[in-house]
């Protein structure tokens, strides 16, 4: 395999991550922070990948701030010494931020936009998607798990 061709690849593909407006929330974000509000981009209707535009632009510094201060916790975790191995553990306590924290600050409309990943979603939660002839069966299996092969011959 040619080093040129794969290193070209991953090249590309690093680019593509990290380049404004290529759909990298947060670096575009962070691009805005450098941004007169008057010179923000206006997305298209039917755009969902760029929806928080429509947030008031205090907003959208804020949630950014908020989100670089936990890259930041992350990033200095690496100069720990040994403690550097619970970043895990300081990853996970951003879910307590983000479920319990966040909606302090944030009405449930502004976090469903700043949170979305843009693309084809409606930007309803998942449980609103579910028919309820999928979720009585869930339910259903879930009171009443069948046994494991590997089990049915013990009983």
């Amino acid at each position: 395999c040619p080093v040129g061709v794969v290193n070209g690849i991953l090249t590309f593909v690093g680019l593509q991550g990290i380049l404004p407006f290529t759909g990298n929330q947060l670096v575009d974000r962070c691009i805005l922070l450098f941004t007169h509000p008057a010179e923000f981009p206006t997305p298209p209707p039917e755009s969902a990948s760029s929806s928080y535009l429509r947030l008031a632009w205090y907003r959208i510094h804020l949630y950014t701030m908020i989100q670089l201060t936990c890259l930041a916790a992350c990033w200095g975790m690496r100069f720990t010494g040994p403690f550097a191995l619970a970043f895990p553990l300081v990853v996970v306590g951003f879910v307590p931020i983000r479920l319990y924290l966040l909606p302090k600050f944030f009405s449930p409309e502004e976090l469903e936009l700043l949170d979305s990943e843009g693309g084809e979603g409606t930007g309803k939660a998942y449980d609103e998607n579910v028919n309820e002839k999928e979720m009585a069966k869930f339910e259903q299996d879930y009171e009443h798990p069948p046994l494991p092969a590997w089990r049915s011959w013990l009983s």
